[in-house]
């Protein structure tokens, strides 16, 4: 039906071996997701793009039943495993917390977690203490401390969106 041309043997190897890298390209790049055990799919993190880079952002955090406090973060950059960033706003009940009374928010990616600590210019008692871990695109809290209150006491549960 369609004519054949005879390829020699030696040619046949060479032509595969420079088709393998093409065909390897295709096979791993069809695909920005990765589905996750729930059979969910969520974008994969890019290898050139770290964790802390991928933290650059705002952040709400909420509990998870709606109760406070609230707050929102800011990450305004990333180096290597470190990030700092800001605390944009602090709500718990029905009063605010001036975030110009906290300092700059210092975080380090350990591993895949993240551990933030934002201390309060008024010394440690209002200092907050944060771990995540990414979950598809929200942030799990694993560990949170306000002051020296436990947060995730009672089985709490805490989680971070990005704010667009």
């Amino acid at each position: 039906m369609f004519p054949c041309t005879s390829v020699p043997a030696p040619e046949r190897g060479v032509r595969s071996i420079a088709l393998a890298p093409l065909l390897m390209l295709c096979v791993s790049g069809c695909g920005g997701q990765v589905a996750d055990r729930g059979g969910e799919t969520r974008p994969a993190v890019r290898e050139t793009e770290s964790l802390a880079q991928w933290l650059v952002g705002r952040w709400e955090i909420a509990s998870a039943d709606g109760g406070g406090p609230m707050l929102t973060i800011a990450v305004d950059s990333a180096q290597g495993r470190s990030f700092a960033g800001r605390l944009l706003h602090f709500i718990s009940g029905d009063v605010g917390l001036d975030p110009a009374r906290f300092k700059r928010l210092e975080g380090e990616v350990i591993s895949e977690l993240m551990a933030v600590t934002i201390d309060s210019l008024e010394g440690g008692q209002a200092r907050i203490y944060l771990v995540f871990r990414r979950v598809g695109t929200e942030l799990q809290v694993i560990e949170f401390a306000l002051g020296q209150e436990n947060m995730l006491a009672n089985d709490r549960r805490w989680i971070a969106r990005r704010v667009i």
